[in-house]
C-alpha cells in the first residue's frame, strides 16, 4: 500500500503575489513589459488545476508557515506576527502540537524540507553548554542543533533559520555547515546514470568552531541554486528507498534583498527572466520570482527522471503577498494591498496542484481553499482514518475540490495581518483578522485585547476586488457584519488543544 500512495511535493515561493506569475495573468489588467513569462507554471497549470481563490492565513512569513505545518489558524498564537521564536519558548512547541511531517512520517513517507524554515530552532550557547539560544551571535557552531525542523516530523533537513535577509548559516540534520562549492553531477554521483551539465553544491559539517564562515549577504543569492540541488538529492534517495515522499520545499524568492545569481544548474537566471513583450527584465524581484520557475522546472525534470511523475503531487504557492516594491509590476494583480495588510494582495496566493490522472488537466476553481487545509487534505489521500480532534483543528479536506467532485467545505476564512497603520496602536496589533466567505464578504477587525476585536473595513469582493470601497459603517451590511463576527467568535472559541 505505501508505494501506492502518491508523493507529495510542496514549492513555497517567498513574498510573492498573486500576480507575479504567467498563468494568472489572464485575470487582470497587465501590460506586456510588467508581465512576467513563466512558462514552467504556465505548464503546471494546464496541466493541473488553478485557485483563484486560494489563501495563506497569514500576511508575513511565519504565520502562513505555522500554519502549513500545524493545520491551525496563525491568530490563535500569541505570537502572530513575524518574529523569531522568543526566547526559549517554541513557536509551535513539538511535545504538544503534531505538525504535517509528524503525520506523513507515521503514514510511512519519507519527509523532508529544503529552504527557509522560519519557525522553531534552538542551538546550544558556545560559552554556555546546555544553555540554549536562537541569537546567532551566541551559539555553538560545532554542536548539534536543540530544535529544528527534525523535531516536527522531518527525516531530513537542509535548512536556514530565516530568510535570505537574515540568513547567515545553513543547518543539515542538526548540524552547522559550511559549503565546499560545487562539483560536477557525474563525479559526485558516479553509481547513478549521468545528468548532463549539473553540478551539484557540497557541504560539510562544522567540525571547528574556526570552520564556520558566515554567509555574506552578496553571497546568499546562490541560495535558489543551493535550495534545489539538496531536493534534487533527496529526491534520488527517497526513488532509491522505494518509499513515498513528502518535500517541502520553501524558496527564499523573490524575498528582498533581490540578489539575482548568474544561473541556476545551467539554466539562466538574471537574463532569462523574460517578458511578455520579449524583453528580459531589468527588476531585480521579478527576475527573482522567475528564479521559481527555474526550481519548478528542474523539480518536474527530475521527476520524470526518476521515473515518478505519475504518482507525484505537485503544489505551487506562496506565503504571503509581495512587499511595496511589486507594486510597480503589478505583482498582486488587481488587488488592493500587499506583504504585511489585511487586504487581498496580502494572503491570496498562486494556488496550482498537479496530479496526473486524478486532477483533471487546465481545470480552474473559483473555490474558497486555504493553506491550512493541506493538513487534513494530506491525511485524506495517505488514507489517515481518523486523526485526534485536537490535530489541525482548523484544516479541512478540499480534496474533492482537486479532483471536481465536490465543493469545498470551508466557508469561512481567518488571515492574521502584521502591524500596518491606523490599526498599530497596540502592542499585539499583529493578531488583527481579516475575514473572508463565500458569498463575497471581507471583514477586517483590528485586536484591542484579549477576546476582543474591532471591526474597522467592511467589502463586498464580488462588487469591490479592489477593496475602495470601505462599507462598515453602512447600514445596508451591518447584519453580515454581525453575522461574520459571529462565526468568527465561534471559529475563535473553539477548543484546539494545548499546543
Amino acid at each position: 500500500m505505501a508505494a501506492q500512495k502518491p508523493n507529495i511535493i510542496i514549492l513555497l515561493a517567498d513574498d510573492a503575489g498573486f500576480g507575479d506569475f504567467q498563468p494568472y495573468h489572464r485575470f487582470f489588467d497587465i501590460k506586456p513589459e510588467h508581465a512576467l513569462q513563466t512558462p514552467n507554471l504556465q505548464k503546471l497549470a494546464d496541466e493541473g488545476m488553478l485557485f483563484t481563490n486560494g489563501h495563506s492565513t497569514g500576511a508575513v512569513c511565519q504565520p502562513s508557515r505555522y500554519s502549513i505545518m500545524t493545520g491551525v489558524f496563525s491568530f490563535r498564537k500569541l505570537v502572530s506576527g513575524n518574529p523569531s521564536a522568543q526566547g526559549d519558548e517554541p513557536f509551535i512547541d513539538p511535545d504538544k502540537r503534531m505538525c504535517i511531517g509528524d503525520m506523513l512520517k507515521d503514514e510511512g513517507y519519507r519527509t523532508g524540507i529544503v529552504g527557509k524554515w522560519h519557525l522553531d530552532y534552538q542551538l546550544e550557547e558556545a560559552k554556555n553548554p546546555g544553555k540554549v539560544t536562537h541569537k546567532e551571535q551566541d551559539f555553538s557552531h560545532v554542536r548539534p542543533v536543540v530544535l529544528g525542523p527534525e523535531d516536527y516530523g522531518f527525516d531530513y533537513a537542509f535548512w536556514s533559520p530565516k530568510g535570505v535577509g537574515g540568513n547567515k548559516f545553513c543547518i543539515e540534520n542538526r548540524r552547522v555547515v559550511k559549503l565546499t562549492g560545487q562539483e560536477d553531477y557525474a563525479k559526485v554521483h558516479p553509481d547513478r546514470s549521468p545528468w548532463p551539465g549539473h553540478a551539484r553544491w557540497q557541504t560539510v559539517p562544522c567540525e571547528a568552531e574556526a570552520d564556520y564562515v558566515e554567509m555574506p549577504p552578496d553571497e546568499r543569492k546562490i541560495l535558489c541554486d543551493l535550495w534545489v540541488d539538496k531536493a534534487l538529492d533527496f529526491m534520488e534517495k527517497a526513488a532509491e528507498d522505494g518509499r513515498p515522499f513528502f518535500l517541502f520545499l520553501a524558496s527564499t524568492a523573490p524575498h528582498a534583498p533581490h540578489l539575482p545569481d548568474d544561473e541556476i544548474n545551467g539554466t539562466p537566471f538574471a537574463k532569462g527572466a523574460k517578458l511578455a513583450n520579449g524583453k528580459v527584465s531589468e527588476n531585480n524581484r521579478q527576475t527573482l520570482a522567475y528564479a521559481n520557475d527555474i526550481i519548478l522546472g528542474q523539480l518536474m525534470e527530475q521527476l520524470k527522471r526518476l521515473g515518478i511523475e505519475e504518482n507525484t503531487i505537485v503544489i505551487f504557492t506562496a506565503d504571503n503577498g509581495g512587499g511595496a516594491p511589486g507594486l510597480k509590476t503589478k505583482a498582486m494583480g488587481d488587488y488592493n494591498g500587499f506583504k504585511g495588510t489585511g487586504y487581498e494582495g496580502g494572503n491570496r496566493m498562486p494556488y496550482i496542484v498537479k496530479w496526473p490522472s486524478v486532477i483533471k488537466p487546465g481545470s480552474v476553481s473559483d473555490e474558497l481553499v486555504s493553506q491550512v487545509d493541506f493538513f487534513k487534505t494530506f491525511a485524506s489521500i495517505a488514507g489517515v482514518k481518523d486523526l485526534p480532534e485536537d490535530v489541525a483543528p482548523d484544516s479541512l479536506d478540499v480534496l474533492p475540490v482537486w479532483t471536481g467532485k465536490g465543493k469545498s467545505p470551508r466557508t469561512l476564512h481567518v488571515a492574521t495581518k502584521h502591524k500596518v497603520k491606523p490599526y498599530d496602536t497596540y502592542e499585539d496589533g499583529t493578531r488583527n483578522v481579516s475575514i473572508l466567505d463565500t458569498e463575497g464578504n471581507k471583514l477586517i477587525m483590528h485586536f484591542i485585547r484579549e477576546g476582543e476585536y474591532e471591526p474597522v473595513e467592511f467589502y463586498r469582493l464580488d462588487r469591490d476586488p479592489g477593496e475602495k470601497n470601505n462599507l462598515a459603517t453602512s447600514p445596508e451590511f451591518k447584519g453580515a457584519i454581525d453575522r461574520m463576527v459571529e462565526e468568527f467568535e465561534s471559529v475563535r472559541q473553539m477548543d484546539v488543544g494545548e499546543g
